[in-house]
């Protein structure tokens, strides 16, 4: 994630991201996915200690996580598998086996 976005996040909530270094290995265009994410765990007093993308998804690591905040951290997961990583967009997936690909064509150096 750009360095924007990322000051963003660690500036809205910094209890939560304290633990995280050194940053997000994951696209800007899951940025909305982790404000959503965010705002729901800060409620949480939730610790996030690693934001990474992984086998296509969104990957996220907290301290000792109530059920709750793994539900929380599950259904962005699940978001996370038909959003582009480098744009935001929604995109049909056909395979979970590899990262989305969408119009954007950012995955495939087209931009």
């Amino acid at each position: 994630m750009n360095l924007k976005n990322t000051s963003i996040l660690y500036s809205a909530f910094p209890a939560l991201y304290h633990e995280v270094s050194p940053g997000f290995c994951c696209g800007d265009g899951w940025f909305q996915l982790l404000w959503y994410l965010s705002s729901a765990l800060s409620a949480h007093e939730a610790v996030i200690t690693n934001v990474k993308a992984k086998f296509g998804s969104l990957q996220v690591h907290v301290r000792n996580p109530t059920e709750v905040v793994n539900n929380l951290i599950h259904e962005v997961q699940l978001a996370s598998l038909c959003t582009c990583q480098d744009c935001g967009l929604y995109t049909h997936r056909h395979d979970f086996k590899i990262p989305v690909y969408c119009p954007c064509g950012k995955q495939l150096g087209q931009v």
